[in-house]
């Protein structure tokens, strides 16, 4: 919030009361911190996987949803892998920026990709990127279960996530196991 609109003197003194009232005392799990700002932060690895941990808690108790069994045994195999690609980012951020190039000389005969969307779609920013892809999911308005459907649905062999640990992520997708 303060950090994204730079009142640098009240993100210091969040920062401060954080470390102070909360870390130092080793109570990781009164406060939320996003895990990448905290590295970004902190060159201390004990906190930077507590406050991982504190981030990921509620996924360790997800069980896979989905027979797996299933999904491959479709009677052929298909000629192309299945790779989606889950992200709230296919614009002009600096993850895609830094890919995009690998999607687009992408072995096509092989591969068949998937765009599953969380983001704004803003035609100009992500014009590049969802050109390179097969399909394009939007899946702005549903929850982690259905797009786990989705995902399944689709027989995806192959779940990459862009976004990691950061905001607006799908980690809840992935622990659901899909693919």
């Amino acid at each position: 919030g303060v950090q994204g609109i730079c009142e640098w003197p009240t993100v210091a003194q969040c920062v401060h009361t954080l470390d102070t009232a909360y870390y130092a005392k080793g109570d990781f799990a009164s406060v939320w911190e996003i895990p990448l700002y905290n590295i970004a932060r902190i060159a201390i690895e004990a906190v930077n996987f507590s406050v991982a941990q504190v981030a990921t808690a509620a996924l360790e108790a997800v069980e896979p949803a989905f027979d797996l069994g299933k999904h491959h045994n479709t009677g052929r195999k298909r000629k192309r892998i299945r790779l989606g690609l889950l992200s709230a980012d296919f614009s002009s951020h600096p993850v895609i920026q830094l890919i995009i190039g690998l999607f687009e000389h992408m072995d096509k005969s092989r591969f068949e990709l998937f765009a599953f969307d969380d983001g704004k779609n803003d035609p100009n920013g992500e014009t590049r990127m969802l050109k390179a892809m097969d399909n394009h999911v939007d899946i702005r308005e549903q929850s982690d279960m259905d797009v786990a459907q989705q995902v399944f649905d689709a027989k995806i062999d192959i779940l990459v996530d862009l976004m990691g640990l950061t905001t607006k992520n799908r980690q809840g997708v992935l622990a659901l196991r899909p693919c």
